[in-house]
């Protein structure tokens, strides 16, 4: 069996062939119906915890901080207790191996020394979980037949205590398939954006100001009203006039001669000819790549639970079923529009999983000579860059020996600091698409950037260093 982050690498690659020439929903649809998927269930689940992972991440400060910081209303302390109902089976077991009971929470705190589990509350749960998640503290995943129930983690507080503990995996899918997709379909939308192209192309972004708090429970609200998002703009406008004190509206012309350049760009990319559907998406993921990521990872989860319920019908030779889920791959058809953008997205994918792997292996012990593709990258300021690579050799981080690998020290620690943080956007620049990885701290902002031209490489080094 592949290790965790092995198998991500594997998948990612399995999904990307999918997505070669748009996506291909017809041979996906295909293959489930001739039988021709064969993936392990519990390595189907362990990559369902990569995906939540990166979605948490992610969308967690942009929610809860950045532009929704009022989400959550009260009804959320009954949210874990309405959504295990769903998992009977999975919290049944789980009650009676740790002998306590699954209410409002979904992480559980070993205490060794009375020899007990604590139920930690939602709140401390999504906290722990996410430090959790973001230095590569969790592993362990028990399984039933292949499904994963819950998964261990281990973890180093604020206070640098050790807690240990185990996370209920069923819920904790729910919870970020509820809360942290940025979704008006599957959870909340914490902001919308859009291309209008009429005599003109302007960019628009619509953020709740409003008062109303949202609930897992029930996913009415303003922000996931499908007029915000009708493709018809006088319906859009006329509820965003007659709401005008829920929300605030913000919009950027974009000039002739920056279509042009984009146009172009996507020409080049593509080397094709393309709709007016896909130039609009590829301009908005430019202004808005957190919508872009959070609808594709959003997709990407919807995609493999498909296959989760694919495998769980085949191997129970329940194959009349499949029928059920082929509408799940047809809700799916859009992502032809988003062709260019996708395909870049998995190429994201693949360094977020190798932050991963820095953090599961501590980032100062990393044979730094190995990669050989770090000079693609652009260093925002290369005075920073010096700073931080003198400071780390005078605390014997860098070691004797080691110092001419500072710089790709410095790139890495930066891409890892910003996956943990949601920082990653696209940027065009000298005819050129580039990721930009951000590590902020306080008021101190630091980049990295690579073009999309050199990309492949890097991935190819760094997915070289997991086994």
């Amino acid at each position: 069996m592949f290790s965790y982050l092995k198998n991500n690498v594997e998948l990612i690659k399995y999904y990307e062939d999918y997505y070669k020439n748009s996506f291909n929903i017809n041979k996906i649809k295909n293959d489930i119906i001739k039988i021709k998927i064969n993936i392990e269930l519990l390595d189907l689940y362990r990559f369902r915890i990569f995906l939540d992972a990166c979605a948490l991440l992610y969308n967690k400060d942009k929610i809860e901080k950045e532009y929704f910081a009022n989400l959550f209303n009260d009804d959320i302390k009954n949210y874990l207790n309405n959504i295990k109902l769903q998992f009977p089976q999975a919290i049944d077991i789980i009650e009676k191996v740790f002998k306590t009971k699954i209410e409002d929470n979904l992480y559980f705190e070993f205490n060794k020394e009375e020899n007990k589990i604590i139920n930690m509350s939602l709140w401390e749960s999504k906290k722990i979980l996410r430090n959790a998640l973001a230095h590569m503290d969790y592993g362990s995943f028990i399984s039933y037949g292949g499904e994963i129930y819950f998964f261990i983690i281990s973890h180093k507080d604020e206070k640098g205590k050790n807690i240990e503990g185990i996370i209920v995996e069923p819920l904790f899918h729910a919870l970020v398939h509820t809360y942290y997709l940025n979704s008006v379909q599957k959870s909340i939308a914490y902001k919308h954006t859009c291309i209008e192209i009429n005599n003109k192309c302007t960019f628009k972004e619509i953020r709740y100001k409003g008062k109303e708090k949202y609930s897992g429970i029930n996913r009415c609200h303003p922000m996931n009203h499908k007029a915000i998002y009708s493709k018809n703009l006088l319906i859009k406008y006329n509820f965003l006039k007659s709401h005008e004190n829920d929300f605030e509206i913000k919009s950027a012309p974009i000039d002739s001669n920056t279509i042009n350049l984009y146009e172009n760009i996507l020409y080049k990319y593509l080397n094709r000819k393309y709709t007016l559907e896909e130039f609009g998406y590829f301009i908005k993921s430019i202004y808005d790549i957190e919508s872009t990521f959070s609808n594709f990872l959003t997709h990407l989860i919807q995609l493999n639970d498909t296959l989760i319920d694919y495998t769980k019908i085949v191997k129970s030779n329940k194959l009349d079923l499949l029928d059920i889920i082929l509408p799940y791959i047809e809700e799916l058809k859009e992502d032809f529009e988003s062709e260019l953008d996708f395909k870049l997205l998995f190429k994201l994918l693949y360094i977020i999983n190798f932050s991963f792997y820095l953090e599961e292996n501590n980032i100062e012990n990393y044979e730094l000579y190995k990669i050989h593709k770090y000079k693609n990258f652009f260093i925002f300021n290369p005075v920073q860059m010096v700073e931080f690579i003198n400071k780390k050799i005078l605390d014997n981080t860098i070691k004797i020996g080691t110092e001419v690998y500072g710089d790709i020290f410095y790139i890495i620690t930066k891409i890892r600091n910003s996956v943990a943080h949601g920082r990653i956007r696209f940027e065009i620049n000298n005819s050129k698409i580039y990721f930009v990885f951000q590590d902020t701290f306080y008021k101190r902002v630091e980049e990295v950037k690579i073009a999309v031209d050199d990309i492949d490489e890097f991935i190819k080094d760094i997915n070289s260093f997991i086994s």
